[in-house]
């Protein structure tokens, strides 16, 4: 992201209000969902909502969402596939997904392989049974470690030396904090899927 901005130096300031605006507001939309709907709050919390008409349009609103969000990972994803796959013999052992002529412009069959990569991940969000559930999972891991555990682990790694006591002992809390999340996360998301495979309602604090 860095590389791709027109003013690199602002890339500290954008990401620190980016990553506040996203903690803020989905603190706040997740406790406003838990104070309404209490224990009987779903992974997919449109589902609560009693309205039909506003469901639907809540709905279109996260499409809207998914669709303009889905880019960045997307274009991330393919960048890690052409550096490591797709530079040419001899660097690797695909050939380049540009055409060598002035322009580099992309060719057909690589065109054809982005859009393999789009249908593949449609189908299985499709395909895949209690796939919101199986994600909340794989979330409760990557969201945690991406987020809080690896930013602050890495820093005590590359400036642990050269900051003080506060600033490392402030990074420790983050990770131990991390992991406790990611934890509790793991634990009732790998229960709900059991209890979904299993036909009852996943729901965690719900008794068999």
């Amino acid at each position: 992201m860095e590389g791709n901005m027109v003013d690199r130096s602002s890339f500290g300031a954008m990401l620190d209000w980016t990553h506040l605006a996203a903690a803020v507001f989905k603190v706040g939309f997740s406790y406003s969902g838990f104070l309404t709907f209490g224990d009987d709050t779903q992974e997919v919390i449109t589902n609560n909502l009693p309205n039909q008409t506003l469901k639907t349009v809540v709905n279109l609103c996260l499409v809207a969402k998914a669709l303009l969000s889905y880019p960045l990972p997307y274009f991330a994803a393919v960048e890690l596939f052409e550096t490591a796959m797709f530079r040419g013999r001899p660097e690797t052992v695909f050939p380049s997904c540009y055409d060598p002529s002035p322009g580099g412009s992309l060719r057909w069959w690589a065109v054809l392989l982005r859009l393999v990569v789009v249908v593949f991940t449609m189908l299985m969000a499709i395909f895949i049974p209690h796939f919101a559930i199986l994600m909340g999972l794989i979330g409760s891991f990557t969201g945690n470690m991406l987020s809080l555990v690896w930013p602050a682990y890495f820093h005590l790694r590359i400036k642990g030396t050269s900051v003080g006591f506060i600033r490392r002992a402030v990074d420790v809390l983050i990770v131990l904090f991390g992991l406790v999340c990611s934890g509790i996360g793991i634990y009732y998301s790998a229960h709900a899927l059991v209890r979904a495979y299993q036909g009852q309602q996943p729901r965690p604090f719900q008794k068999p």
